[in-house]
């Protein structure tokens, strides 16, 4: 027998191949559209080719250092020894396993092979006849079958495989036995039962020999005509092909590989062949899609199938397709993998693979789609992008920045034209594409720009442009922004620093506007458009605008040192039209600050050029306030009074300026003020009189005659104060002031000395105010001097008895009643009254006939004693002890006046006796009257009054009861009180 060569014993594997190779041969021709499919030729693995037994299953092994043939002549010995029936049971069995053992090493030629097996067919025959129950029956009938097949008796060796799995189900023989028996029923065509053999080998089988049971159970499928369950069966035999690669490279890492992978490579190729002539037969790349889904991967979870290996399907089924020039569905089987693996590098290879087909085909549109899907399937919106590590990114990012570079340009021309500009959705793609385009170059910054690519800095200014256009206007500010103040040099074709800084700027007056920006933050951005890129040509109206802006918030300070900054522009002449303008500016906010002398700089220098007549007249006008106002700063009075005098001035100087009316008269207004403020009465009384000329009808005009007043009381101009005093009541209705005004002019006529103007005015006074009382009084108190110092007695003693008159006659208990200076008055006005009547009781003497002169002068001294009583009445101690004493001294006089009057003619002396005794009867009371008097005026002393009417009283008291009151005082001495 010729040797089972170790080729042999994994020769399974080689077989299978082989089979591959056939059945794909058939398939191709059902593909090709033959109407049924013919047997296949296939080279089934025999059981000899199974791996032997192992021989430590053996009950007992070979000693060391003996030969099988020695072994072989001790077991033969032992035999004829005829040993016992135990011990010839084991040696018959280990005889045949030695002599099975031999004949695999051994190479015969095929006869003696077969000589050999048959002698060992019957050698295990008579074993199992004989020994029925033994152990190593199990490892008999496979041995046993194992030499059927090699004399290629299938059915014999069937039969055996099947007593054996009978006998021993769960034998270690159970996958190859049920493997072999699936292959005989194969070969006879009950594929059924072939199909539940394999099922029997997938169940126990592992590694090769389960890849195999797939392989053949998908062709027993496939014969069957259950083509999907047949795909399954072979995609199981492709995951285990995959598996046993893996495991090899590990091997081979481990230098413990020497399987061949040639063979290996080629079963693959023949499953991936198969499965895509299956799938084309079906729906092809949705039909592979749906085989991935409902097989599992190794008993496990579908999803864990290696990407490679579908990878592998997707393309195996493509490239069949194309063969076959079904383009468009080997194109969807690429979208196949895509659409289940977008997330993977090499769903990338299979996109841009559709993009190179469509440019091999010249079909531009299509070619443009595909690239959007590229960008849309592995941008950096995408699950792979946000997945990806940076050797993949490095991967796909060279065709993200052509493909993005192309879209940005064709999207960036479609909505510069008039329609598409105002179309969003237009818009908002190319805003993807720019941003999609950035992320891109922001990620894998290792990748130099292709040549004519658009820089970052580029795309940020498209970028800005969309989002401009999108009305997303912060965020077009912010990308203006960084392009206009960069922090390193700009790599830009499309525009400059300044034009960015000029674009920020005009959305950030829409911010403004829109109060997302506050007026801080726009005058901030125009600031640093003014210092950044003065060289625009707009810089200057910005700067302007800036200047305009801070005059309009009244903040003046920074409005001067912008309108400087822009007198000082670095470029003239963008600057000189705005010139006067901008002066004029300054020239406003100075007066507003204010700066008034540098504002009058300003305005002088203003009106020494050309101007419009309207601001003419204005500057003209603001010079003049502008000098008003320095006056009106100066803290000292004769610097404030030169400013005023330089302002009035102005009229007569070169510039003819026409002063406002109300300015020039605000400034002699105060021009007066600061001269009375200087004491300088004269000069002030001057200019006050010229005032008044000049503006009669003005505010002031009473203030200013108040002023004029107390200017001729300070220079004692009474007469010139009173006349003041009277035109001025006389041109005012009745009333409190008027009545003060002539109060006042009167007391101004008696300072000057003038009675007789005096006299009148308090004429007219006392006729015309009978209120107030007490100024009533007064007026008629000195009417009377008045009238007393012209000696004209009638009209003074009219004056006195009206000054009493209306004191008797105020109410009790009213104010003026009980006023101390009207009592006074009317007391002293009563006392002068009584003082003529008796003056005139005086006057008359008692003269025959007596009745006649002694009614006269009773009638006087009636008068006189009421008014002096009446005077008394007022209790005013001044003028009570004169009235008293003067009212006792009428009545002495009386009695002295009856006394010494003239005796009728005539008379005896007994009458004339008589005529004398009657006259003293009379005189008596008026004398006892007169003491009584003089004794209360005396007793004045005792309340503290003791003036010379009080010590006239003692004295006359004293002349009229000496003996009383014309005692000498004694002053004792100590020495005498002593005695």
């Amino acid at each position: 027998m010729s040797k089972l060569t170790s080729s042999r014993v994994s020769a399974v594997r080689g077989r299978a191949l082989q089979q591959s190779l056939l059945c794909g041969a058939v398939m191709v021709a059902l593909l090709q559209g033959c109407s049924s499919a013919p047997e296949p030729q296939v080279l089934r693995p025999v059981l000899s080719e199974l791996p032997a037994f192992n021989e430590a299953a053996l009950t007992a092994k070979a000693e060391s250092g003996v030969t099988e043939q020695q072994l072989e002549q001790v077991y033969q010995q032992l035999l004829s020894l005829a040993p016992a029936p135990a011990v010839r049971q084991k040696v018959l069995y280990r005889l045949s396993q030695l002599r099975t053992s031999q004949l695999e090493r051994q190479e015969l030629p095929l006869e003696q092979e077969r000589a050999a097996l048959l002698q060992l067919i019957t050698d295990y025959q008579h074993l199992l006849q004989s020994y029925p129950e033994d152990p190593n029956n199990e490892l008999i009938h496979y041995q046993l079958a194992r030499s059927y097949d090699l004399l290629g008796q299938s059915q014999a060796s069937q039969q055996q495989l099947l007593q054996l799995l009978a006998a021993y189900p769960y034998s270690d023989f159970a996958a190859e036995s049920w493997f072999r028996v699936a292959d005989i029923y194969y070969a006879a065509g009950d594929y059924d039962a072939a199909l539940d053999a394999f099922e029997q080998v997938m169940a126990k089988g592992e590694g090769p020999l389960k890849q195999h049971a797939h392989y053949m159970a998908g062709w027993s499928q496939f014969q069957l005509g259950q083509y999907q369950s047949a795909d399954q069966q072979f995609l199981l035999a492709l995951d285990q092909q995959y598996l046993s690669q893996r495991y090899l490279l590990q091997e081979r890492h481990s230098q413990q590989y020497e399987a061949q992978p040639e063979q290996t490579d080629s079963l693959q190729q023949e499953l991936l062949r198969i499965l895509s002539v299956s799938l084309s037969m079906q729906q092809q790349a949705e039909s592979l899609t749906q085989l991935l889904t409902m097989t599992p991967y190794m008993d496990g979870d579908a999803s864990q199938r290696p990407l490679s290996q579908q990878a592998a399907l997707y393309q195996a089924l493509a490239d069949f397709l194309f063969d076959r020039q079904l383009d468009q569905a080997a194109l969807r089987s690429y979208a196949g993998f895509i659409s289940a693996h977008a997330d993977s590098l090499l769903a990338s290879e299979f996109q841009l693979k559709i993009i190179q087909y469509y440019l091999s085909a010249g079909d531009a549109d299509a070619a443009l789609q595909a690239q959007q899907q590229y960008v849309s399937l592995f941008g950096p919106d995408t699950a792979f992008w946000h997945s990806a590590n940076l050797q993949e990114l490095l991967q796909v990012a060279p065709y993200l920045r052509q493909y993005l570079d192309y879209l940005v340009r064709q999207q960036y021309q479609l909505v510069t034209t008039a329609q598409a500009a105002a179309d969003n959705n237009m818009q908002q793609q190319l805003q993807q594409y720019l941003l999609a385009l950035l992320q891109v170059q922001a990620a894998t910054p290792e990748l130099t720009l292709a040549e004519n690519q658009l820089s970052r800095d580029d795309l940020w200014f498209l970028l800005a442009e969309t989002e401009q256009q999108l009305q997303l206007t912060l965020a077009a500010f912010e990308r203006y922004q960084q392009l206009a103040y960069p922090t390193q040099p700009l790599q830009a074709s499309l525009f400059n620093a300044s034009q960015a800084a000029y674009r920020a700027l005009l959305l950030a007056g829409q911010l403004h506007a829109e109060g997302i920006f506050t007026a801080a933050q726009l005058w901030q951005h125009q600031q640093d458009f003014i210092v950044g890129h003065s060289q625009h040509p707009a810089a200057v109206q910005v700067a302007l605008q800036q200047l305009q802006q801070r005059y309009n918030e009244q903040d003046y300070q920074h409005s001067i040192v912008l309108a400087q900054v822009l007198i000082d522009w670095p470029e003239p002449a963008a600057s000189a039209g705005l010139l006067p303008e901008v002066r004029f500016i300054r020239s406003q906010a100075q007066l507003a600050l204010p700066d008034y002398p540098a504002a009058e700089q300003s305005l002088r220098q203003l009106l020494s050029e050309q101007q419009p007549a309207e601001r003419l007249r204005l500057l003209q006008q603001q010079l003049a306030s502008s000098i008003y106002q320095q006056a009106q700063a100066e803290t000292d009075e004769v610097a404030q009074l030169a400013q005023l005098e330089r302002l009035l001035q102005l009229p007569k100087s070169a510039l003819r300026v026409p002063l406002a009316p109300e300015l020039v008269e605000a400034a002699r207004y105060q021009q007066l003020q600061l001269h009375l403020q200087l004491e300088k009465w004269p000069a002030a009384t001057a200019l006050l009189l010229d005032y008044k000329a000049a503006y009669p009808a003005a505010a002031e005009r009473y203030q200013l005659n108040d002023v004029l007043l107390q200017l001729y009381q300070q220079q004692q101009q009474w007469p010139a104060a009173a006349t003041l005093l009277m035109a001025r009541a006389a041109a005012l209705p009745e009333g409190e002031q008027q009545r003060l005004d002539w109060w006042q002019a009167i007391a101004f006529w008696q300072q000057a000395g003038d009675m007789e103007q005096e006299r009148l005015l308090l004429r007219q006074y006392a006729h015309r105010y009978p209120q107030p009382h007490a100024v009533a009084q007064q007026s008629r108190w000195r009417l009377a001097e008045i009238y007393h110092s012209q000696q004209d007695s009638s009209r003074q003693l009219f004056w006195l008895q009206r000054l009493a008159t209306a004191e008797q006659q105020q109410p009790q208990n009213s104010v003026e009643q009980n006023s101390t200076e009207g009592q006074a008055l009317a007391a002293d006005a009563l006392l002068q009254l009584g003082l003529h009547e008796a003056g005139l009781f005086r006057a008359v003497p008692l003269r025959q006939p007596l009745a006649s002169s002694l009614q006269r002068k009773q009638r006087h001294m009636t008068a006189a004693v009421r008014h002096f009583e009446q005077s008394m009445a007022f209790n005013q101690a001044e003028f009570y002890s004169r009235a008293s004493f003067e009212l006792a001294q009428l009545y002495q006089q009386m009695a002295s006046a009856l006394l010494q009057s003239d005796r009728p003619g005539g008379l005896s002396a007994l009458a004339l006796e008589q005529y004398d005794m009657l006259l003293e009867e009379q005189a008596y009371p008026f004398e006892e009257l007169a003491i009584e008097l003089y004794q209360s005026t005396a007793a004045l002393s005792a309340h503290a009054v003791y003036d010379s009417w009080v010590q006239l009283s003692l004295t006359r008291l004293a002349e009229l009861y000496p003996a009383r009151f014309l005692k000498q005082e004694r002053y004792l001495e100590w020495a005498d009180v002593s005695e």
